[in-house]
This record gives structure tokens, C-alpha cells and sequence, in this order.
């Protein structure tokens, strides 16, 4: 069962209202052309302006498609074999990135012009140089990341490539396996299986947790996280956070408008300034309505481009950060949230994913 907050602008979430407020429960689509049982869909992607889903090795697109607003259609995949085989389905503004695990092929689709695909092989690029790593020929695509500024591919054996023609990324500097990837608009980040984080990118809104505005060529390890086992990332527009293995949430980057959910800090006895961005990674706090610390661990953590989510043990959706499409839960009439506060109850095991301007709770039924 899906339940959203935020942005509907573009239908699509398949709902009449614009903005949805407060976890609004999604509907079966029923139309002539297709049947779309939302609930046995899976989610892959949310954008500004559309969704995509997979069902039944199907490919759907819901929201702006080809310049129209509140459309639901069949993804049109360049070649009908790929039905039957294993593909990631990614996006951005411009276009949709569908990738073929098994041929390492990928095809860019224009979302004004279906018909407009460009095709690439994403192992065949040249070597970074000063490279220490050789490239593996057999390989498999894991994940792909895309933003409107960036795209990552990470593969089975751990390697990263990296940008619009990919080539593989230096990560002969972490210790690990690369188990995880994440874009931000300007940065990224990747996680090792031994709870290491490592960023690179823009540092000019402090998003890569270094402790300095200083851009960054190749990822390099974050320090004020080495001492800490670290299982879960994310990264938003220009935030980021890191979940250990202990439950703790750890946030830094820019906080125009409370997405790292940081408490207040008191420069004096009356006086208090709000946390305007955090050059390293901080340990989050989390207070219930009273102002007690919630003593409950952290299960998993999202980011959207300027507010934050996190589901803690008891199955509670806490948020934080900017409020103007609804995404952190909250009526409209409440524009930001400095801090986490709680604004679902789940009913039963659940996963969140937030989008841009977004905020999705997946309940198992």
C-alpha cells in the first residue's frame, strides 16, 4: 500500500489533487487501455514531474509524458526482447535511462520524443587515468543513480562509472566492497561494506561533509564518520545522511529550510540561532512534543531535495525540512519543519522513499 505527501502537480500520483497532504492512500487505475494494480507495483523512480513503476516486467510511466500533463502509459521500451529480460529504469527532467544487465546496454529515451533514444555499452569506456583498478569485462549493473547534473552506475563487482559516456571512477582509495551510490544535484556518495563513506562533487553548500566548501574530483573518505559503522546513505539536493549500525542519524550539507532536522543551538541563555548548514557530519537528536529525546533506534533514512524522512523501530515516519507541496506530511499552512517530528504512524512493517518534493510510505499488506 502506497501513501504519499507532497507534489501532484503533473497527476502523478494518480490522484485529482494537485498536493497531497497528510500520507493520501493511492487508488488502482482503471481505464480502457489498462488495468494498474497499484499495490502489487513496485516503485522505481519518482521525479518532479513523473513516476515510474514496474509490474509483471512491465515498465509505467505516471505524470508528464511528451509534454502532457496527468498521463498514464506502458513505458515504450526500445526493443521488444527487453521484456523478458533484466532491466533498471531510471530518469531525470529530460530523459528515461533504461539499462539491459544483461548486454550492459543503455538506452537514453527523450521524454518529448519517445522515438528519440540514444545507445551506449556501459563497460566499454576508457580507463581514468592514473587508475589502479582494471576494468572487469564480465559484469553486471546493480544500480543506476540519475540526476539532471549526474549519473553513476554501480555493478556487482563494485566498480563505478560514472557521467553521460560512463567511465570508471578511481575507487582503488576505499577500503571495502562499494555496496551503495547516491546523487545528489552536485555531489555524491558511496558506502563500502565495511560502514565507510566516502563523497566528491560540489562542497559549496558543504554537502560533502568535509568541513570545507572545497570541490572534489574523486571520492574521498569522511572522516568525521571514520570511527562510525555506517549500513545506510542518502543524499538530497544539497544534504546528506548517514544511518550506523547502531540506529544514530548523522546529517550535514546546507539547511535553508530545516532538512537536516537538527535541534536549535544555544549560543547563550536566551538566545537561540538556527543551524543554517553543517560542514560535518552531526549526530541528530529527535524529540517528541514535550521536548523529551525519543529513545527509539533509527531503521531507515531518505532524502528529498530539501526536507529529510526517517522510520524508527515502532514503525513511526518522522520528517523534516521545507513544507511547500506537503511532502513532510504536514498541512500547508505549516511551511517548514526545523526539526524531525512525527507525521505517520505505519500499520504494519513499512519502507519510505521520498522524491524531490515527495514523501512515500510503502506498508506491506
Amino acid at each position: 500500500m502506497y501513501s504519499v505527501s507532497g507534489a501532484n502537480l503533473h497527476g502523478q500520483w494518480l490522484e485529482e489533487n494537485p498536493i497531497l497532504i497528510e500520507f493520501q492512500t493511492l487508488q488502482n487505475v482503471r481505464n480502457s487501455e489498462v488495468h494498474f494494480d497499484i499495490n502489487q507495483a513496485k516503485l522505481e523512480y519518482i521525479s518532479w514531474s513523473y513516476n515510474l513503476f514496474q509490474s509483471a516486467n512491465k515498465f509505467y510511466l505516471s505524470g508528464s509524458w511528451q509534454g502532457s500533463p496527468n498521463r498514464f502509459i506502458q513505458v515504450p521500451l526500445p526493443h521488444e526482447k527487453l521484456i523478458d529480460t533484466q532491466l533498471l529504469l531510471t530518469g531525470n527532467e529530460h530523459n528515461l535511462f533504461i539499462c539491459d544487465t544483461n548486454s550492459h546496454t543503455m538506452w537514453v529515451m527523450s521524454l518529448e520524443d519517445h522515438k528519440d533514444v540514444k545507445r551506449f555499452n556501459l563497460f566499454t569506456e576508457t580507463l581514468v587515468a592514473g587508475a589502479t583498478k582494471r576494468l572487469k569485462r564480465v559484469d553486471t549493473a546493480l544500480k543506476v543513480c540519475v540526476t539532471n547534473h549526474n549519473s553513476m552506475y554501480l555493478t556487482a563487482r563494485g566498480s563505478i562509472y560514472s557521467g553521460a559516456l560512463p567511465s570508471l571512477v578511481d575507487t582503488s582509495m576505499c577500503t571495502g566492497n562499494i555496496c551503495d551510490i547516491q546523487c545528489g544535484y552536485e555531489h555524491s556518495l558511496l558506502l563500502t561494506d565495511t560502514g565507510q563513506v566516502y563523497s566528491w562533487g560540489n562542497g559549496r553548500k558543504l554537502q560533502l561533509g568535509h568541513g570545507n566548501l572545497t570541490n572534489i574530483e574523486s571520492p574521498t573518505l569522511i572522516e568525521a564518520l571514520a570511527g562510525v559503522t555506517i549500513t545506510q546513505i542518502s543524499a538530497g539536493g544539497w544534504h546528506s545522511l548517514a544511518l550506523s549500525e547502531f540506529g544514530d542519524v548523522y546529517a550535514w550539507g546546507w539547511n535553508d529550510t530545516g532538512q537536516l532536522g537538527i535541534k536549535e543551538i544555544s549560543s547563550g541563555e536566551s538566545d537561540k540561532t538556527n543551524v543554517d548548514s553543517c560542514d560535518l557530519p552531526t549526530l541528530v537528536d529527535i524529540y517528541d512534543d514535550n521536548g523529551d529525546t525519543v529513545d527509539l533506534n533509527v531503521k531507515q533514512i531518505a532524502c528529498g531535495n530539501r526536507h529529510s524522512a526517517i522510520l524508527l523501530e515502532d514503525n513511526t515516519v518522522w520528517t523534516a525540512g521545507c513544507n511547500k507541496y506537503g511532502q513532510t506530511g504536514f498541512t500547508l499552512q505549516t511551511m517548514r519543519v526545523d526539526i524531525f517530528k512525527k507525521s505517520y504512524l505505519c500499520s504494519s512493517d513499512s519502507f519510505i522513499k521520498c522524491g524531490p518534493w515527495a514523501t512515500v510510505v510503502i506498508e506491506k499488506l
